[in-house]
């Protein structure tokens, strides 16, 4: 495995064993297994690339009003100033990929993005109840399984939150939600290499 899943998971638990999902422009999920293998699902959830999109797709169908409409003007206003565009062609924009970054508290409030990112949150849902499962049966000795949440998606308190309180639902003590908005891979990096280091001597 290559890039930055490793030290993220090592970054969000002192543990070796158990789930890491990335909610960032994109979206995975890794399984780490005591023994040291590891099982990746990409694309399996929903990242701020997808959430924009939606977003963008209601906006240019006309069933964003009021202050949802506005807000959608004002942070990404190219959606105004070339509505002719394929809505295809808004998935890799940029601009609607940093949309989520701006959703503040409040803005699950307003109806016409609540039932979006419900659907963000819904979708984190029904994924990890599946794939927590499979992880347990694999691991049916491991008393607490972490499940570390990494990525700037989970800054959004309504969907972390959400997704917080269905896994305790269905799982109880079972399964443990770990979430630190500072951890960074760095941090992770370097556990890993005291880890190794102890390992060594």
């Amino acid at each position: 495995m290559v890039g930055d899943l490793p030290p993220s998971f090592c970054a969000g638990t002192e543990l070796s064993a158990g789930i890491i999902a990335i909610a960032g422009s994109g979206s995975s999920v890794v399984h780490f297994f005591s023994d040291g293998s590891h099982y990746l699902y990409d694309g399996v959830g929903a990242g701020g690339r997808d959430l924009g999109f939606w977003l963008a797709q209601a906006y240019l169908r006309g069933s964003m009003q009021g202050k949802a409409r506005n807000f959608i003007e004002h942070h990404a206003p190219g959606l105004r100033a070339h509505p002719q565009r394929s809505t295809a062609d808004y998935y890799h924009d940029d601009e609607l990929r940093h949309l989520p970054q701006y959703i503040t508290p409040e803005v699950p409030a307003w109806p016409e993005l609540k039932i979006w990112i419900d659907v963000v949150a819904d979708r984190w849902r029904y994924k990890l109840y599946g794939i927590v499962n499979k992880f347990m049966q694999k691991e049916p000795d491991l008393p607490t399984v972490p499940v570390v949440l990494n990525g700037g998606l989970w800054e959004m308190d309504y969907i972390r939150e959400a997704v917080d309180h269905s896994l305790n639902q269905d799982f109880g003590t079972s399964v443990s939600v770990l979430y630190d908005p500072e951890a960074r891979p760095v941090v992770g990096a370097l556990r890993m290499a005291r880890d190794s280091c102890h390992t060594r001597h």
